[in-house]
Parts: structure tokens; C-alpha cells; sequence
């Protein structure tokens, strides 16, 4: 059946194409583009009237947790109840985003599988399958581990449908943001029978990492202890060593992960992409070194928050130069604001060093990828087309395997298409997965049975 999308804004997603047009769809492909005013067809089974909106391919996010029913994270935590799951499903599918790679790196392809079956978003695994991980995330936690992950290959998970590499390393194996909301909260509690938020876990953590790792910067102790009511509590030594026994186990196992699953990503032809932070700015630069132009390497959050600004920058463009795809996430800093904002994002934005988008998951109160590509143009940092280009067109390009048939308004790509406000792209109003219409007018169009 023919589809005829009429009177938009078309961004193509190739990074300059931002022109007024119609879309043509016939089945699950694309077939045209049609750039001047729309011929009457009486074979045209439906119309979508999209004056006043952007139309744009399908948002592709190359870095989510939280969309499998198998271990969270690479730490391993317990899996997400399943109806925790499915919700994770509809908001990332409401956000705009029509595929979504699951980077939890323990899970199995099977259990990705399970998660999206019968949900119209396309999930695809990730592997992250590698001895060192394992061990990180029993340095930490693991107790979503089962032998079945144990046992799991990178080469049996790729055989199995793992379509890329990672996340190497995380935020809760290499002393980021997992910490701050996850571990050191709970070994805090457990010591003292205080609540701590966000914004003291990460004071803490940064009075460890504070010279052992370039670039970080923290605080005195006892000036965090005073701010989290800590004081007299605990003593200052026994809470460096809470600390340092919660942050520091898991972070030599992760960084063991680089290596392996570099040489693996060479040797398979799939990206891989890594947790980029200040902890693991050395181990990723001497990779990126050895295989520059052998394989497709990513720096996931290139926007980290254990960054200064400048160092962002500065890594952004060592790496850049080695010839790795730069990503950056919205985390919670859009709208948010919860524990990180977008200073990192509007530096490298400036300098012209983002070449992807993703969200990643601040704990789930991720903000999407369409408000962040909101915020770039509408701060000035770039136009339209370039904007979707790093969450559409570019992703495809270093996800082949992943996306490789989609992520452009072109001929023969697969019909995955947002519509949204031209004002505010981040205000979805109909998405289309394979020319089926699974959001109208910001409503679900699918059954949430799991």
C-alpha cells in the first residue's frame, strides 16, 4: 500500500538536506522523495498531512540500557522487573527513536529478543562478552550473573545476533555515574544508616579518583562528609576505604576489557563502543593508537562528567584525530538536570566534535534524543539537517550491521520515519516503523501486552 507523507519539512538525514517536499512510502520501503508539489494519485492508500512538521528518518540510539530482560549494565546488576522493561520500550519509542541498541554487554541476544517481542521498536544486542567483564561486574556486583552469561562468547553472541561491541566498561565498573546513584549510596546506608544523594556520592567518589586520574577534580573529604551530614558519623579514614573498596576493585578488570574487545572488533568487522570518562581516557587513546583504521572504534558520553570541560575537548580531539566516532549523551543534562548538564555537550558542539547522539540511561530519567538535538540548534551550535544527521544518518553509517538499511529518507531504505514539530523536533507526533503507523498525534498505536 502506498503511503504519501505531503507538505513537510524533509531532513533526510544525510547531515545538509532541509527542504520543503513530500515522502513516499509504498509497504515497509521507501520509494521517493518528491521535492516539488504532489501529483494527485488516486492509488495513494494513506495521506499524512505534515505541513507545519519535520519529517526525518527514525532516531537511532546506539546506547541504551534497561530494553533486555537479562543482567543491567555491565556491572550486572539484577535485571529490570519486566513491566519496568516494556516501559523503558514505549518511552524510547515515543521519544522518537524507531531502533535502539541494548549495550548492557552481559545480556544475551535471546533475552533482547524477549524484551522487544511484540513491541514495534527494533532492539538489537550488544556483546560484551569478554573474561575482564565478567570480573568487573563481580568486583561490584554481578548478582544478575547466571552460567548461561558466564559461559556466553563474544563469538557465540555475534553468532547469536549481537549486531555490535559494548559497553566496555561502565559507569558503574570505572567509577561513573553508576556509582553515584547506585553503589555508593547503598555501602553508605549500609555503613551508617544515612541517606546520601547523588550530588554527595559523587563528592565522595571524586575525593578517590582526585590524582590517581588526570583531569579529575574533587573536593576535601571532610568538606563532603560536613555537606552529606557525615560527620561524626563515620571517621574519615573508614570512609575513604568504604570508598575506595566500593570505586577502585572493578576499575583494573574493566580497563583489561579495552585490548580484547578491540581485537575483537578488528577481527569481526563490528563497531565497538566504549565508556569514555577520565578514568578510562589513557586505556581508550592507546587503543584507538594501535588500531586506528583497523576498526571502528566509539567513545560513548564523550560529554562524561568526570570530564572538566577543557579535557572533554581535549580528548575529543586526540581521539578525533585517531579516527574515532565521537558520541555523546543526553543523559539527564537536556531538561532534566538531575546530576549532569550540558557544558561538555555545548563545548564539543562548538568545536565541532559530536558525531552521534545516544541517551544512555542516568538511572532511567534519561532525557531524549530529539530534545537534545533541540538544544543544539536552537542554542546555534548547528542546523537542523546536521543535528539529525547524529542521531539518523551517521549512526547507520558506523552501525552497519545495526542499521545499515535505514537512517536516510532515501529510495530503498526501510520506511522508519518521525514526524515532529519543526519548532521543536523533541515534541514527536507520529512515527512510523516499516511504513506502519505506531504513533499518531503522540499517542500509541501498539498493544503494551509483554
Amino acid at each position: 500500500m502506498k503511503t504519501l507523507i505531503e507538505g513537510g519539512r524533509i531532513v533526510t538525514g544525510d547531515g545538509s538536506t532541509d527542504r520543503p517536499g513530500n515522502l513516499w512510502l509504498d509497504g515497509d520501503r521507501i520509494t521517493a522523495v518528491d521535492w516539488d508539489d504532489t501529483p494527485a494519485e488516486p492509488d495513494v492508500g494513506v495521506r499524512i498531512d505534515a505541513r507545519g512538521s519535520v519529517v526525518m528518518p527514525g532516531v537511532i540510539n546506539n546506547h541504551a540500557h534497561g530494553c533486555s530482560y537479562g543482567p543491567l549494565f555491565p556491572s550486572a546488576a539484577p535485571a529490570l522487573p519486566r513491566d519496568k522493561v516494556r516501559a523503558n520500550l514505549d518511552r524510547h519509542l515515543m521519544q522518537g527513536e524507531t531502533t535502539t541498541l541494548n549495550v548492557c554487554g552481559l545480556t544475551t541476544p535471546d533475552e533482547v529478543a524477549a524484551a522487544a517481542d511484540g513491541h514495534p521498536l527494533r532492539v538489537a544486542a550488544s556483546t560484551g562478552h569478554f573474561a575482564p567483564t565478567v570480573a568487573a561486574a563481580q568486583a561490584v556486583d554481578g548478582a544478575g550473573l547466571s552460567e548461561k552469561h558466564i559461559a556466553m562468547t563474544a563469538e557465540a553472541a555475534v553468532a547469536a545476533g549481537a549486531v555490535a561491541i559494548g559497553e566496555i566498561g561502565s559507569g558503574h565498573t570505572l567509577g561513573g555515574g553508576g556509582q553515584d546513584y547506585k553503589y555508593i549510596p547503598e555501602r553508605v546506608k549500609q555503613a551508617t544508616g544515612i541517606d546520601i544523594g547523588v550530588d554527595i556520592a559523587r563528592g565522595l567518589k571524586l575525593t578517590v579518583l582526585a590524582g590517581r586520574y588526570g583531569g579529575v577534580e574533587g573536593e576535601d573529604l571532610e568538606t563532603v562528609m560536613e555537606r552529606g551530614g557525615l560527620t561524626g558519623v563515620i571517621s574519615v579514614d573508614e570512609l575513604r576505604t568504604l570508598i575506595s573498596d566500593t570505586v577502585m576493585p572493578p576499575i583494573a578488570h574493566a580497563l583489561d576489557e579495552f585490548p580484547l574487545a578491540t581485537k575483537f572488533a578488528a577481527e569481526s568487522g563490528l563497531p565497538v563502543m566504549f565508556h569514555s570518562s577520565s578514568v578510562s581516557r589513557d586505556a581508550l587513546l592507546a587503543v584507538a593508537r594501535e588500531y586506528a583504521g583497523k576498526a571502528t572504534l566509539v567513545a560513548g558520553h564523550a560529554n562524561h562528567n568526570t570530564y572538566t570541560v577543557d579535557d572533554s575537548v581535549a580528548t575529543a580531539r586526540q581521539l578525533r584525530e585517531l579516527g574515532v566516532v565521537l558520541d555523546v549523551s543526553t543523559l539527564d543534562g537536556v531538561l532534566t538536570r538531575w546530576r549532569n548538564d550540558m557544558d561538555r555537550t555545548e563545548a564539543l558542539a562548538s568545536e565541532g566534535l559530536i558525531d552521534t547522539i545516544s541517551t544512555d540511561y542516568a538511572n532511567g530519567h534519561w532525557d531524549s534524543i530529539l530534545e537534545g538535538i533541540h538544544y543544539l540548534v536552537s542554542h546555534k551550535f548547528c542546523a537542523l539537517a546536521g543535528a539529525v544527521a547524529m542521531a539518523t544518518g551517521n549512526v547507520a553509517r558506523n552501525y552497519q550491521a545495526l542499521a545499515g538499511d535505514r537512517g536516510l529518507l532515501q529510495a530503498g531504505k526501510l520506511a522508519d520515519v518521525v514526524i515532529a514539530d519543526a519548532v521543536n523536533p523533541g515534541r514527536v507526533q507520529t512515527v512510523l516503523i516499516g511504513g506502519e503507523v505506531v504513533v499518531r498525534s503522540g499517542w500509541p498505536q501498539w498493544s503494551r501486552a509483554a
